[in-house]
């Protein structure tokens, strides 16, 4: 009879301590997360720098001004902006036709308004 409560100690034992591992272990981890979490802030506060940087010389880029000054250097100079006549329109909802065996099921969406630019080379 001392055996068998000598065994059932023993496994009562044997399952807290695994149970005290386990949340020691995840404890461990939790605080491993802590120690990481000041750097991956402050990483990500200096991607959104980034960004935030690279947005304003997109826009400063893009400015009509800075747009019309590359259009004046020698190197642009084919470039030019179309004529109306040159610009062709086509409502919404034409779309090409496309033999059966060529069609794709993409081609079932809602198609957005098109202007081409046609120009004489």
């Amino acid at each position: 009879m001392n055996n068998k409560w000598t065994a059932r100690i023993a496994l009562c034992l044997a399952v807290l301590g695994f149970s005290l591992y386990g949340h020691i272990e995840k404890q461990n981890q939790i605080t491993a997360l802590r120690i990481e979490l000041p750097d991956t802030v402050r990483q990500l506060k200096g991607i959104q720098e980034d960004n935030t940087r690279l947005h304003y010389e997109i826009e400063q880029f893009e400015s009509p001004e800075n747009l019309i000054e590359l259009a004046r250097h020698q190197e642009f100079s084919h470039m030019r902006h179309p004529l109306l006549k040159e610009v062709v329109s086509m409502p919404e909802g034409i779309a090409v036709q496309l033999s059966p065996r060529e069609e794709n099921p993409a081609s079932s969406r809602r198609l957005l308004p098109l202007t081409v630019a046609k120009g004489a080379h």
